[in-house]
């Protein structure tokens, strides 16, 4: 990926991580890209695109995941369910 198609990325993202939605504050955005394809998906931080790698890109294990922090969300008050259903929403799940 070139500068230039990454900037107009990001331009397209209005300047922040296609996950969290939160500005790069200096910092550079990952590439995400499909591993099967090379298909570039959006730019992100390490951490949200290490939540995609982890879940091995699978919708249904991170909708398995929502679905958990749902269930505990009432003894997790800590978890921040709004940021995690707007990750998820990024996705397109």
């Amino acid at each position: 990926m070139s500068v230039a198609e990454y900037n107009k990325l990001l331009k397209e993202q209005n300047g922040v991580c296609a996950i969290c939605g939160k500005p790069p504050n200096g910092k550079r955005l990952s590439i995400d890209h499909h591993h099967r394809n090379g298909r570039v998906r959006g730019l992100l931080f390490m951490h949200c695109n290490v939540i995609l790698g982890h879940a091995f890109e699978k919708i249904k294990i991170l909708e398995g995941a929502l679905a958990y922090m749902r269930k505990h969300h009432e003894i997790d008050i800590d978890w921040d369910m709004d940021l995690f259903e707007e990750k998820l929403k990024a996705c397109g799940i």
